[in-house]
Order: C-alpha cells, then sequence, then structure tokens
C-alpha cells in the first residue's frame, strides 16, 4: 500500500511553527555571549570523586560557542523569513509569536487598526504560519487516505 500526500496537516504543522517561535524567543532573549578559553587553570578540589578525570577548558568552551553561532544562525533564519511575508502577517507573527504572553485575542483586538474579526484574524495566521513552515521546512503533511479503506 502507498502512503501519498493528500493535504497539510494543519494542527502538526501548527505545533511544529509554535515551537520554532518557543526556541527563537529562547535564544532571542537568552544572553548570546560567546566565551574565551581559561589560560590559567582554576583550582578545583576533588573531594571523594574521581581523580582520573582531566578538564579541557579550550574543547568545553568550543562546544559552547558552536551551540551559540547555531542559536544565532536559527534566530537570523527566521526573522529573515518573518521580513518576507505581507505585512499584516508580518505584523501578526511579530506580534504574537515573537513576543512573549500576547494571546490571540490581543492581537486581533488591539494591534491591527482597525480591529479585526476572529474569523479573519485565523486566516491571516494560517497564511502566515503556512508560509513560515515551507521556508523554514518544517510543514507537515497528512497522508493520503484510500478510497477503499474509507468509512
Amino acid at each position: 500500500m502507498l502512503v501519498t500526500i493528500d493535504e497539510i496537516d494543519k494542527t502538526a504543522t501548527f505545533r511544529a511553527v509554535e515551537r520554532a517561535f518557543e526556541e527563537y524567543r529562547l535564544y532571542r532573549f537568552a544572553e548570546i555571549v560567546e566565551k574565551e578559553p581559561a589560560i590559567v587553570q582554576s583550582y578545583e578540589p576533588r573531594l571523594h570523586g574521581s581523580t582520573n578525570v582531566t578538564s579541557d577548558p579550550t574543547a568545553n568552551t568550543a562546544m559552547k560557542n558552536a551551540h551559540t553561532s547555531e542559536m544565532i544562525k536559527k534566530c537570523k533564519r527566521i526573522e529573515a523569513v518573518v521580513s518576507q511575508l505581507h505585512p499584516m502577517e508580518k505584523m501578526l507573527i511579530e506580534h504574537r509569536y515573537m513576543k512573549e504572553y500576547v494571546k490571540d485575542y490581543q492581537v486581533y483586538s488591539f494591534v491591527f487598526e482597525p480591529p479585526i474579526g476572529e474569523k479573519m484574524y485565523r486566516k491571516i495566521r494560517w497564511n502566515a504560519v503556512r508560509r513560515v513552515a515551507t521556508a523554514l521546512g518544517i510543514l507537515k503533511f497528512r497522508p493520503k487516505k484510500d478510497g477503499k479503506n474509507a468509512d
């Protein structure tokens, strides 16, 4: 039995995009400072522990800096994708997903001038989420149901 792509799975796509923006908010507001390796070793007392462990501050610093540069790349990629959206979609995404503690009703009631209805808001939000998911490569699809097995 072949599985073919039928349509976009809205729920899974929304979850994936919300997860990406949650990471974005965490990375964006975290302190992103590249570390420098310590030149002078610090004394670390080994109290009843294994004494055969050697420290490598250069390797530890390199791993932290690699993670930091990956965080910066993800943030810049998301910002670049959002900057290419339609102005209404861009405003919605920036206020709803790129800021903390903002709910849907706050966006469509207070951010849009003039305020828009919930139905129109959901339509604009879905178009924006679909475009962001496509650009980031996280668009989720539902397998096509076979006509023989349908009830």
